[in-house]
């Protein structure tokens, strides 16, 4: 749900590449194998969060964060969870007509309400489920988190154990823009026992692109903006501009932060593949009707079942261990 303007933004202080080509669908496998690198560092809530915080408390709550990935990826996992913790509580959060939000999710009213329909199909209770439609930007997600466990604590004096399903390459901005949230307004804490987010979906650049469709332009502009995002969320850029607020939250400088060699080789395809591959996607992705049209966008049914179906993500995830 951020927005596309942080990748052109960004990108615009690159140098520009001496030659590409737009009509390139693979990459090379060095290309290929930086990507894998980065997957395994944007799908880690460390540092900001533990990867084996313990799911334990009184008050369970599985959420959230909505995109065009619930469906495909989240639903089979919101399904075991919530058999397996069958008192706990489902929060669903996102946006109503966002520029990703699946044209299904716009005619029920919103990416939770698309979701909880599946969930409903996988005979989960609405009555489990707290709904919020309001969003515009991940950082509304999370405050809607924040405010229900603080509210359930309040009220109910039960600490919250709370368990973010995400898109792998999405888990560490959610992570650290979460960890912003708790360090501005502290009163948040005091609510939780737990927090673990658990990546879910794509586990490499190669399944990636499977789930947009075989569309590698799209899968290296969501992945490349992601870093370009982070940078500019934590004010790597210098570019950072007005008030600290709940929806404008600095990142800690930890988010931007990849191994040297890494980083330079994250630099080197932002270079070479500006004009080519990553442009492209750029385009598709800022062309809500093309995409939707394109078969570029992640598909938003799944089967109903165990998640062997079509809610399973290409690595076959849904069928691990909860980890709880």
């Amino acid at each position: 749900m951020a927005s596309a303007s942080a990748l052109a933004s960004a990108s615009a202080t690159l140098p520009s590449a001496t030659h590409s080509s737009t009509s390139a669908t693979t990459l090379p496998s060095a290309d290929v194998a930086t990507l894998n690198e980065l997957m395994r560092v944007l799908s880690s809530p460390s540092p900001f969060f533990d990867t084996k915080s313990p799911f334990m408390g009184r008050h369970h709550v599985i959420a959230v964060c909505g995109n065009w990935y619930d469906v495909v990826h989240k639903a089979s996992f919101i399904q075991r969870l919530a058999n397996h913790r069958p008192t706990s509580t489902i929060m669903l959060t996102g946006g109503r007509d966002e520029r990703l939000t699946p044209p299904e999710a716009v005619a029920l009213g919103g990416e939770p309400m698309l979701l909880q329909s599946e969930l409903a199909l996988r005979n989960i209770s609405r009555a489990r489920m707290v709904l919020y439609t309001g969003s515009r930007i991940t950082n509304h997600n999370l405050q809607a988190m924040l405010m229900f466990a603080q509210s359930s604590y309040h009220f109910d004096r039960r600490l919250v154990s709370l368990r973010i399903l995400e898109e792998g390459f999405l888990v560490r901005r959610e992570a650290a823009a979460l960890r912003a949230l708790l360090t501005l307004d502290r009163t948040w804490s005091e609510a939780l026992h737990s927090v673990r987010i658990r990546p879910v979906g794509a586990r490499t650049f190669d399944e990636l692109v499977a789930t947009h469709g075989g569309r590698t332009d799209v899968a290296l502009a969501l992945m490349l903006g992601e870093v370009l995002r982070l940078r500019q969320y934590s004010n790597a850029t210098g570019e950072w501009r007005g008030a600290v607020t709940a929806d404008n939250a600095l990142l800690p400088a930890e988010a931007a932060r990849l191994e040297p060699r890494l980083n330079a080789r994250v630099d080197g395809l932002l270079v070479r593949h500006r004009d080519g591959l990553l442009a492209s996607g750029r385009a598709l992705l800022s062309d809500r009707q093309r995409l939707f049209a394109s078969g570029a966008a992640p598909r938003s049914r799944a089967a109903k079942g165990d998640g062997q179906g079509q809610g399973a993500s290409p690595s076959g995830e849904p069928r691990e261990r909860l980890g709880v």
